[in-house]
């Protein structure tokens, strides 16, 4: 009977840790983790997106492709984090009842002003850019406002 219950423990072990691999090796992430990580990212994008925001036309008319293409990384990092939960019931406990509409709609907000960007970019219209660039603030600072209102201080 001792001999059974060791066997019973080492499969045990065994089969947690070969899952624990398992969900390492498939990319298992912690979403919380997960958004932390999309933010640093988005923000270092951010910073990039402002320089080729401020360029001139001539300016941009040698760098819109590389200023496109740190919009739509943008678009996309945004795009990843859409399902997260983290931020929605942190807003709920801090009183904000329509937490998950809202977390949708800045999103999805934010995500349709950096793939303007890109097209401005593209298109090598800096006036575009600006002005989408803009938009784009307006919903970063938005969303903070309700989801992360410590980033703002």
């Amino acid at each position: 009977m001792t001999e059974r219950r060791s066997l019973v423990r080492r499969l045990t072990v065994t089969l947690s840790l070969t899952v624990a691999t398992v969900g390492l090796a498939a990319g298992a992430v912690d979403p919380n983790a997960k958004i932390e990580s999309v933010m640093k990212k988005v923000n270092k994008d951010n910073i990039k997106l402002r320089k080729f925001s401020r360029l001139s036309k001539a300016q941009l008319e040698s760098q819109g492709a590389a200023a496109a293409a740190v919009a739509n990384e943008m678009a996309g990092l945004v795009e990843s984090v859409q399902n997260t939960t983290l931020y929605i019931d942190e807003a709920k406990k801090k009183g904000t009842a329509d937490a998950a509409t809202k977390w949708k709609t800045v999103n999805k907000e934010l995500i349709g002003h950096l793939k303007d960007c890109a097209a401005a970019a593209e298109k090598r219209d800096s006036t575009a850019l600006k002005k989408h660039f803009s938009a784009s603030q307006k919903s970063c600072t938005e969303c903070h406002d309700v989801f992360r209102p410590e980033a703002n201080e």
